[in-house]
C-alpha cells in the first residue's frame, strides 16, 4: 500500500510548533535553510510526520533521519535499525508532495508550469533521457490527499481540489516529472541518468495534473514492482 498526498505550503510553516515535531538535526536544518525554499521543504516532512503518525502510528521527532550516496533520505530508529517505511518528497512553486508506502522504493516529483523557453532548452539537454512526448503507459491510479496547514503550519484533513488523468501528449512538464521520479526511486538521481529509459520498463509509474486555485501541478510517481 502506498498514499500520495501534497499541499499548497503557507506563510506559517516554519513555526516552531511545526519544527517540533522533526527529528532535532532536520529541524535544526529546516530552520537555518535559506528563505526561497524553507516553507516548500518543512511543508514536505510535515506531510511525512502527518503521515507516519496516521498510517504507521510512529512520531517523526522519535526517530533519525539518514540520506543515502545518492541523496535519498530514509528512516532508522534511535538505535540504527532500519524502519519499513519507504517515503520520497518533492516541492515545487509554492506546493509540496509526499509518497509514502510500505512495500519496497518509491519516488514522486512534482512541478509547476515551465517557463516555455526554459521548457524547450531542458527537453533538448534531455532528450535522450525523457520519455516521449506521445506518454507511456502507466501502471499505478492514485488520488492525491489534498492538505492544508494549519494557523501553526501543522497538516489538517481539508476538501480536494480538481485533480485531472493526464492524457497524451504528455506536457513537458509531465515528462520530467516521470523522469525524476524514476531517477528518485531507483536512489541515484541525476547521476545515474544514464539509466533512465531503462527505469521507465523496470518501475511502475503514475502521473496527475492538479488544479489547484489556478494553479496547474504535474505530479508523477514510480515504485518498484512487486
Amino acid at each position: 500500500m502506498y498514499r500520495v498526498l501534497f499541499c499548497e505550503c503557507g506563510k506559517d510553516l516554519a513555526s516552531d510548533e511545526c519544527l517540533g515535531f522533526f527529528p532535532t538535526d532536520l529541524a535544526k536544518e529546516l530552520k537555518d535553510a535559506p528563505d526561497k525554499t524553507k516553507k516548500e521543504r518543512v511543508g514536505a516532512y510535515a506531510l511525512l510526520s502527518f503521515a507516519i503518525d496516521k498510517y504507521f502510528g510512529k512520531r517523526l521527532s522519535d526517530l533519525v533521519l539518514k540520506k543515502s550516496e545518492g541523496g535519498k533520505p530514509y528512516l532508522l530508529t534511535r538505535e540504527g535499525a532500519p524502519v519499513k517505511i519507504y517515503f520520497n518528497i518533492s516541492h515545487s512553486n509554492g506546493f509540496a508532495a509526499l509518497i509514502v508506502g510500505d512495500e519496497g522504493e518509491v519516488g514522486i516529483d512534482i512541478e509547476g508550469e515551465v517557463e516555455a523557453r526554459r521548457a524547450e532548452r531542458l527537453a533538448e539537454r534531455y532528450a535522450e533521457f525523457l520519455p516521449e512526448s506521445e506518454g507511456i503507459e502507466h501502471s499505478l491510479s492514485f488520488e492525491p490527499e489534498a492538505l492544508i496547514m494549519s494557523d501553526g503550519g501543522l497538516p489538517c484533513p481539508d476538501c480536494e481540489p480538481i485533480v485531472y488523468e493526464v492524457k497524451s501528449p504528455l506536457s513537458f512538464e509531465a515528462r520530467w516529472t516521470l523522469l525524476e521520479a524514476c531517477l528518485k526511486c531507483d536512489g541515484g538521481g541525476f547521476g545515474s541518468v544514464k539509466s533512465a529509459r531503462d527505469l521507465y520498463s523496470e518501475l511502475e509509474t503514475g502521473a496527475k495534473i492538479i488544479i489547484s486555485k489556478n494553479k496547474k501541478i504535474s505530479i508523477s510517481i514510480a515504485k518498484c514492482k512487486q
